[in-house]
Formats: C-alpha cells, structure tokens, sequence
C-alpha cells in the first residue's frame, strides 16, 4: 500500500424526487485494502449495540438501499501538509458524507489501519458529525447516527403525532418506529409542517392568577418551538401568551397570534429559516388584513 493512493470517501445521499434522474454511482477510489476493510468492518465491532452486519450493509439499511455510495480512503484528517507528514505513520480511514437537507453534511469516518502498516484490525469509529450553517453535531456512536437519521425522515401525517402521559412529544415515522423527541415537556398543540420533518410545539407553564379574587390557575405559553434534524432549531418568543400559531404557505414561515390574557392580541409572521420577523399586525382583524393573520384569527 502506498500513501498517494489514499484519498476521500464519500457516501452521497440522493435528495432526488421523482421525475429526476439517478445520480451516477462512482467507482471506488483509493487503496483496495483499505476501501475493503472500510466496507466490511462489522457494525457491531464498532458499536456493539449493532448487530453483524458489514458497515456497507448498515449504511444501505439505515439510509436506503437505493442510496449511491462513492467509497474511498484518507488519512482521517490527521494529515498537516508539511514534510514532517513523510516521517509520520498517519492513519487510514474510510470516510463516508451524506448530502442532506439544509446545506448539512454527515461525515463519518472508519480507521482501518495506517500509511505504514497497512490494514490494522479491528476497525474503529474515528469521528462522525453533521457539519453545516448550523452548530455541528458530534457523534460518538454508529446508532447514535442511525437515531439522528431515524428523526431526518419524513413522518407519516399529521396524526402521527401525539403528546404522551407527560405532555411529551411524539411521532410514529413513515417506517412505524416510535420517536420521542423531547422531554422537556410539558408541552400542548404539536404540529407538522408539509414537509414531513418539521414540527413546532408550545412549551407550557402554569400561572397562578388567584392574586386573592379565586380565578383558577392557568397554563400559558410563551413561545414556540421548532423541532428538526433531532434539535430545536427555532425559539419564536413574540411576547405575552401564545393563543395560537400554525405553520404557513410551504411551511417555510410560522404565524403566532399572541397577547395579554385579558386583552387584545397580536399577530407575528417569522421566517422560519432565519427566525426573522416578516409581518407583524394587530387585532382587530379585517377583510384587509393579510391571509396568514385572517387564517390564524379566533
């Protein structure tokens, strides 16, 4: 084995619809022995909550066995690009990205061995994170990358979506498996927005409104939170107590109807991509109010 045949690998997931055509599936590229180790190392040797399958078989299951993979092998990132890297045993890997949505890239990478002595068994998890405009996300287990894919994949409908005993939000996925998002709760009015993999949801608390003339306490909420890619990504707080909110147009935008709870409310149209407020209006609503705060009113 030789150090200049060592390059990248790539796992590319296709994003495609139907009516497009199939990305073309690249050769294998890098050092055999390597891409060969890469490919076979059992699943359960690297995590052994896994089961026997190869790493490839485990990669076709949990991301689709219609999935082009381009494989190759690197020095797992180890490398500094000065002389001294001549004189150093650097290691190898089989690394694989995934494509996904919202210009993010999961990046995993196998060490198989090093430059010097070849193939080095057993294989290990050397690092996986998704890397995109986001805060990245680091792995440190094979299913804790399956987990994370499990919540990227579309839900079924609407109604796949329920609250548990706790006030917990959950999703039955398109596949039937059961996923707790959070547990944080309690939570009340989860919804999903058309594209199958976002859902908002209001975090609630109770507010004591007794102040001696015997009203009963009330629960509130105060903002709205937004769930994908297995985190939070968007806190909309307009002010006062949400009294309701929905996903608008595409699902691209999120419209809350907010107030006092004994006065006049107020309506906040965000961007959902970058929090940004794009509307804003206030009650009473008329024929000449904008859609979104004519759908959303009581």
């Amino acid at each position: 084995m030789r150090w200049g045949a060592l390059a990248a690998v790539v796992l590319i997931v296709s994003q495609s619809t139907s009516g497009g055509s199939e990305p073309a599936v690249p050769e294998p590229a890098g050092d055999t022995d390597y891409l060969r180790a890469g490919r076979n190392a059992l699943a359960h040797d690297l995590d052994s909550t896994l089961t026997d399958s190869t790493f490839e078989a485990w990669t076709a299951r949990v991301l689709g066995s219609d999935v082009p993979v381009r494989w190759e092998s690197n020095d797992c990132g180890e490398a500094s690009g000065s002389p001294a890297d001549s004189a150093r045993d650097l290691p190898a890997c089989v690394e694989a990205v995934a494509l996904l949505s919202g210009g993010r890239e999961l990046i995993t990478r196998i060490a198989v061995g090093t430059t010097a002595r070849g193939v080095l068994p057993p294989p290990e998890l050397h690092f996986a994170e998704v890397a995109g405009p986001d805060s990245p996300i680091v792995f440190h287990r094979l299913s804790e990358i399956e987990g994370y894919l499990e919540r990227e994949r579309p839900f079924a409908r609407n109604d796949s979506i329920y609250l548990d005993d706790r006030r917990n939000v959950h999703v039955v996925t398109a596949a039937g498996k059961d996923v707790r998002l959070l547990k944080e709760g309690p939570f009340q009015d989860p919804k999903l927005a058309p594209d199958g993999r976002t859902i908002g949801m209001l975090p609630v608390s109770v507010v004591d409104r007794s102040g001696g003339n015997g009203e009963d306490p009330v629960e509130v909420a105060i903002a709205v939170w937004i769930y994908r890619g297995g985190i939070v990504a968007q806190r909309f707080e307009p002010g006062g107590f949400i009294r309701a909110w929905n996903f608008v147009g595409a699902g691209d935008s999120v419209a809350v109807y907010s107030g006092g709870l004994h006065f006049a409310g107020f309506y906040v149209l965000y961007d959902l991509p970058t929090g940004e407020e794009r509307g804003r209006a206030e009650d009473p609503v008329t024929e000449a109010s904008p859609d979104w705060v004519r759908r959303l009113a009581p």
